[in-house]
């Protein structure tokens, strides 16, 4: 489950992004802020979380994008500033298929855009790189539409396709 910042955004997300061998940008289509990672669920599944989110119910809201931070992982990405909105959402998309029974990553929720990642260690000049070109930039976006949305994986990095959408 995926709330995607429009389109010029995800470009203008990308332009900023430092260019470094070590690292993989991620293409602009694969910009997204995760809500609840579902994991591996056969196609099957997609009519039962269909079935458990038809009870959702959310206002439009506005989503700030803030400052640059990583992943022991070897992920860089963009934070999101603190929002109640955004967090009630994410608890009542988990609740809602909890009780469907649909199996989720329970992780704790720690609102992100993935810009980037590395298979070697992060160096901290790097991540400098990536905090000045950010660092005065002010983004944000309207959380206008939800989205589900499945993922395969090739070499080049996932292909996201949506599978379904909901709207406030």
């Amino acid at each position: 489950m995926s709330l995607d910042p429009p389109k010029k955004l995800q470009h203008q997300i990308l332009q900023l992004c430092p260019v470094n061998k070590s690292t993989r940008i991620l293409k602009a289509d694969q910009i997204h802020l995760t809500l609840l990672f579902l994991g591996e669920q056969p196609d099957s599944i997609i009519p039962e979380i269909a079935e458990a989110l038809e009870t959702l119910h959310f206002n439009s809201f506005a989503i700030e994008l803030d400052d640059t931070g990583h992943f022991r992982s070897g992920v860089i990405w963009l934070g999101v500033k603190h929002n109640t909105a955004l967090l009630n959402l994410q608890k009542n998309i988990a609740i809602l298929l909890q009780q469907q029974g649909i199996s989720f990553d329970h992780r704790r929720f720690s609102p992100h855009i993935t810009l980037a990642r590395s298979k070697r260690h992060l160096k901290a000049y790097l991540l400098q790189q990536y905090h000045q070109a950010f660092h005065e930039q002010r983004f944000g976006f309207q959380a206008d539409k939800l989205l589900l949305k499945s993922s395969q994986l090739t070499q080049q990095g996932a292909i996201h396709r949506i599978e379904a959408e909901w709207t406030p």
